[in-house]
């Protein structure tokens, strides 16, 4: 800083000096460093900031409420080189299909380590490569390879070629480095048999069966393979077996969704036909061998991608999830359903006013008015009786229909089974509904989340999946620490440990014994089965306790109101992001003043942005805890 005449201006942090950095119109934090003892540093002030993406940076400095000369300044900063594990494929799939002879495209998306787009430039030392190998015999194969960057876009396509048809196993790098979703499986099928994949699909009757035999049920290998059938159709894949030639038997079905997996091994040679393994985590994987392997695999991935919207990663599902509800509310009513709620019993008085709602109810917009109290609802008093109902329903310290495992106040809510008598299971209907109801609104552009962390295990069996003893590491940290984990990596030979688990009261007194498995107190717990132990103890803990008030809760969410080939298209922690974790939008009222602003809590968990808007109007309601109306704020901006 200089004066007039020319001379240095000796600087301190009193002279109100403010220097702000903004990037696409948000603010960037800075730190300040004022000059020392040094004589030639006295004019000297030291700003950084940290730039972590790319883009044009406007940087303002002000002193007493006046920009110095040339100021703002516009700084642009370039992204990064391509970082491998933020750099993947677009709309990606885990199996891809395509006839033999044709080039199939596969978009890559460049990213450097922070995110951002970064220009792709071939050299030596770093490019991109595709290894691919047979599945099963892992013999190599060199298909033929086209790459075409888009500069303005940022986009890269890779255009492969297989001329032989079969199943390969495909792994896509940069340099050295394997691309964070660069594993896939490839389905090369002759043109004919491609063409009727393709109208199995898109014909309106589905009646598809393949001829197959069963390797392994259950876990268990067979001795005589059985003769079977297997029935795909949109939703699901049976399979099926003919019982004295006259009625077909159900073995198992696996739906047709993104965790049922398939897993290609080579070609058995007792019947000269390419196997695979089907696992769905919830059942025993079974092994099959057919002679149309491949043609069973790429009709049950085109159903899948048909299904979930062409695309298996989040992004995409989320969008595709949120595309399908709204279409679901387009067809019914847009009207507004009058709500009226007493404050004070906020849990049976919702619970009540809502219990003759139909589905169609369900999908209106809800306008909430509280008993005895003025005021609009113009979006602000029904996302206030969202909330609080949440808590009322989720919090353990309120009406006790969730617990959590440990004391922490932070820990994952789970279905109490040990609710108070007056609780009945019909409120985890009634809280379905309310999960359901939030994720309808938030697909309709009113973003309306719930408030509450369920447990892995709990979103686990509203999604079908099968609870395993590794959810007790996010459920019940201490207890997986000091037991599961124990198990897991000792040996437990000398433990004296059976499948089953002694009850004692609180005098330390036995009360009884409950067996995990059938007369489980008389079957050891060794080495080798201690991992069924373990899944067995999951099994009592998490789930059969609780498996009347999560069907009770699947009541209300899926059977009401989300379609559970919705639900089921995501993991467990995918559909906590959709409906908690993604975004908090927190609005509060203080005097005049009107602070709204939005936290991402999965990635800085601080403010991003601050909106102080002067409102002269009063309030419009006299109860304290009641939010201003949102419309004379929206006519404002």
């Amino acid at each position: 800083f200089f004066q007039k005449n020319g001379t240095p201006y000796p600087v301190s942090d009193g002279d109100g000096i403010l220097i702000e950095i903004l990037h696409e119109s948000v603010k960037v934090a800075r730190t300040l460093e004022f000059p020392g003892d040094s004589p030639e540093d006295i004019n000297l002030v030291r700003c950084s900031f940290t730039v972590h993406k790319s883009g044009t940076y406007k940087i303002s400095i002000m002193v007493g409420g006046r920009h110095i000369r040339d100021s703002p300044f516009v700084k642009s900063f370039d992204p990064g080189p391509i970082d491998p594990a933020k750099t993947g494929f677009m709309h990606y799939t885990s199996t891809v299909v395509f006839p033999t002879g044709s080039k199939h495209p596969l978009v890559i998306e460049t990213r450097d380590s922070f995110g951002n787009l970064a220009p792709y430039k071939a050299d030596h030392r770093a490019f991109f490569k595709i290894k691919v190998t047979a599945a099963g015999t892992k013999e190599r194969y060199t298909p033929t390879t086209q790459i075409i960057y888009n500069t303005q876009d940022k986009k890269l396509v890779m255009y492969i070629k297989i001329d032989q048809k079969g199943c390969y196993q495909a792994v896509v790098s940069y340099g050295d480095v394997k691309l964070k979703n660069g594993e896939f499986d490839i389905l090369v099928l002759e043109p004919s048999e491609y063409n009727k994949v393709i109208k199995n699909v898109y014909k309106r009757k589905h009646n598809v069966l393949y001829n197959a035999r069963v390797l392994s049920l259950h876990g268990q290998k067979l001795e005589k393979p059985k003769k079977v059938y297997v029935y795909i159709s949109p939703k699901q894949m049976t399979i099926k077996e003919f019982c004295f030639k006259i009625y077909k038997r159900k073995l198992c079905t696996f739906r047709v969704c993104p965790w049922t997996k398939f897993i290609f091994n080579g070609v058995s040679n007792q019947y000269d036909a390419p196997t695979f393994c089907i696992e769905d985590g919830s059942q025993q994987s079974v092994e099959l061998a057919a002679e149309e392997r491949n043609i069973i695999a790429a009709t049950f991935s085109s159903f899948l991608l048909k299904s979930i919207g062409g695309s298996e990663t989040f992004n995409d599902k989320r969008d595709f999830f949120n595309r399908e509800i709204q279409s679901y509310l387009d067809r019914k009513s847009h009207s507004t359903l009058l709500l009226k709620i007493d404050r004070y019993n906020l849990l049976q008085s919702s619970y009540r006013v809502t219990k003759p709602l139909s589905v169609c109810d369900w999908c209106r917009r809800f306008e909430i008015t509280f008993i005895g109290e003025q005021g609009l609802d113009w979006g602000g008093v029904s996302r206030e009786w969202f909330e609080l109902l949440c808590k009322e329903l989720f919090d353990p310290n309120c009406s006790q229909l969730f617990t959590r495992f440990t004391d922490n106040p932070q820990g994952l809510v789970h279905p109490n089974p040990k609710r108070p008598p007056d609780k009945k299971v019909k409120l985890y209907e009634f809280a379905g509904k309310i999960v359901g109801k939030c994720l309808i609104e938030s697909s309709a552009k009113r973003m309306q989340l719930v408030k509450a962390k369920f447990t892995r295990s709990f979103l686990a069996q509203l999604i079908g999946l099968r609870v395993t003893y590794k959810h007790f590491e996010t459920d019940d940290p201490e207890f997986y620490t000091t037991k599961i984990s124990y198990i897991e990596n000792n040996d437990v030979d000398d433990m004296e440990m059976t499948f089953s688990e002694e009850i004692y009261d609180n005098q330390g007194q036995l009360v009884k014994v409950v067996d995990f498995i059938p007369n489980g107190s008389k079957i050891a717990v060794t080495n080798s089965n201690k991992m069924k132990y373990l899944d067995a103890l999951a099994q009592h803990r998490l789930v059969t306790p609780v498996k009347e008030e999560v069907e009770s809760f699947m009541k209300g969410l899926s059977s009401e109101l989300i379609p559970e080939n919705l639900l089921s298209i995501f993991d467990e922690n995918e559909l906590e992001v959709i409906s908690s974790f993604l975004k908090q939008c927190i609005m509060f009222l203080r005097d005049e003043f009107l602070y709204f602003f939005c936290i991402n809590s999965t990635l800085l968990k601080k403010m991003k942005k601050l909106i102080v808007i002067r409102l002269n109007e009063k309030r419009t309601s006299s109860h304290p805890n009641h939010k201003k109306d949102p419309m004379p704020i929206i006519s404002l901006l």
